[in-house]
C-alpha cells in the first residue's frame, strides 16, 4: 500500500475519533474543539 493511502485512512480515523470525543464529552469546549479540528486538523 502506498503511504498516501495510509495517511488518508489516518485522517479519516482521526476525524471519527474527534466526533466521538466531542459527542461523549458534551461540553461546549469539546464541541468547539471538534469544530476547530474539522477546520484545522492536527492530522492531515
Amino acid at each position: 500500500m502506498r503511504p498516501e493511502g495510509r495517511a488518508g485512512r489516518g485522517a479519516r480515523a482521526y476525524r471519527r475519533v474527534v466526533a466521538c470525543v466531542a459527542g461523549e464529552a458534551g461540553t461546549l469546549a469539546a464541541r468547539l474543539w471538534a469544530v476547530w479540528q474539522r477546520v484545522a486538523p492536527w492530522v492531515k
